[in-house]
């Protein structure tokens, strides 16, 4: 495992958070890589920026595709133990398929929907939490994950903003205003919203960059949004986005 950070780029159309930001992709189950991260980001925090107030944001898809989607929760709710970072943890469409078949939310994941979470990692994390693979029960998950953790579940965001910065765990439907904007959207999307500064003639309406993850085909720093899920549970890169009031960077694990 090594840490890399890569070459700065300038913020995309200028648009800057309101105090430095860190936004950690896709993690997927994989513990070592997060705690690789955190650990890093422990000794760069304090060093890069002393004292000056940080935030520090989970982008979602905590579980499913790794072997250990507890530690990566449980990690989640240790954090970073900074006092001047404050910790955002967003939703993202794995998580919700956990915590729709823990029934944690309103409804009840259907069988078409147990088929799709399972066809897509749910399976690991069925095997992560020590049960049966196929099937569990919702009393079953609660009871494997525990009350704090299905409370962590319960918790989290949809979205943080932070200036012009707005962080969700997929993207924005693009001819939508930020405060109109669907939960499913923010946790599915995928176009038009990655592909819109691919047109000439369209504008990027929204005053924000939309930093995210969810799309590892679709990495990189853009016109409208910094995709920061480089696919780490097929690559062996995890990320982790800084962006302050100047610049930007990647902060990246890599399994050897």
């Amino acid at each position: 495992m090594r840490i890399e950070l890569s070459d700065v780029f300038a913020p995309p159309g200028g648009r800057l958070p309101a105090r430095p930001l860190f936004a950690v992709g896709d993690i997927h189950g994989h513990l070592d890589p997060l705690v690789a991260l955190l650990e890093h980001l422990y000794a760069y925090i304090p060093e890069t920026y002393g004292d000056t107030a940080v935030d520090l944001v989970f982008l979602g898809d905590y579980v499913d595709r790794g072997p250990e989607p507890l530690g990566v929760l449980e990690c989640l709710q240790i954090g970073l133990d900074l006092p001047n970072v404050r910790q955002t943890n967003l939703l993202g469409n794995h998580d919700w398929f956990l915590a729709e078949a823990a029934e944690l939310f309103d409804e009840e994941l259907d069988a078409q929907g147990w088929s799709t979470w399972l066809a897509n990692g749910g399976e690991e994390t069925l095997e992560g939490a020590g049960l049966r693979s196929g099937y569990a029960t919702a009393q079953e998950l609660r009871e494997a994950l525990g009350p704090s953790i299905c409370a962590l579940l319960r918790e989290l965001d949809y979205s943080f903003r932070s200036g012009d910065v707005l962080c969700v765990h997929a993207g924005v439907e693009p001819g939508t205003p930020l405060e109109a904007q669907k939960k499913r959207d923010l946790l599915w999307i995928r176009e038009p919203f990655l592909s819109w500064d691919k047109d000439p003639n369209t504008r990027w309406e929204h005053p924000v960059t939309v930093v995210h993850g969810h799309s590892p085909h679709a990495n990189g720093v853009f016109s409208h949004r910094i995709g920061v899920d480089t696919g780490g549970f097929s690559t062996g890169v995890f990320t982790v986005l800084e962006l302050n009031e100047t610049e930007g960077r990647f902060h990246r694990a890599i399994v050897a």
